[in-house]
């Protein structure tokens, strides 16, 4: 059971160290640390995914890092719950977020919302095709590339 006590830590870490972002497919609540602490104790209240951010190519002065994140609906949820505690700066971007994730006509796959594939061919009634669990595929796109395929095979 989560108590009111942790909201308001929640709230209150979130406020400095937390950013309400709309991505492309979904509302998301992010949080990153260096120190992995904060961050289970965010993922004990709401739940989320902490990870180790350490790329490659850093900077020598830039530290490996700890995120938390959390997507979706539950990402919603999240800031609901936070609303009234948070600032009015904050209270505005998740306001928008909201208010994106409202509009959207359907919720879920961003695959369904798509008009026309990355060629820019319209996806129409007979256009496309199921591929798999990764949504649609385009039909011109597919005879493009096995026309290309087998040019290069009969070289």
């Amino acid at each position: 059971m989560v108590t009111v006590r942790e909201i308001a830590w929640a709230a209150g870490f979130l406020e400095g160290e937390g950013s309400f972002t709309q991505s492309r497919t979904c509302p998301a609540v992010t949080a990153a640390q260096v120190q992995r602490e904060p961050l289970e104790r965010l993922q004990a209240i709401f739940g989320g995914t902490v990870r180790l951010i350490d790329r490659a190519n850093r900077k020598p002065t830039e530290q490996p890092h700890y995120r938390w994140d959390m997507y979706g609906s539950k990402a919603i949820a999240v800031m609901m719950t936070l609303w009234l505690l948070m600032s009015p700066r904050r209270k505005e971007q998740i306001e928008k977020v909201i208010n994106d994730w409202k509009a959207r006509s359907k919720r879920g796959s961003h695959h369904r919302n798509m008009t026309a594939c990355k060629a820019g061919h319209p996806y129409v009634d007979g256009s496309w095709t199921r591929k798999g669990a990764n949504g649609r595929q385009c039909k011109e796109c597919m005879n493009l590339y096995r026309a290309n395929h087998s040019a290069r095979q009969e070289k």
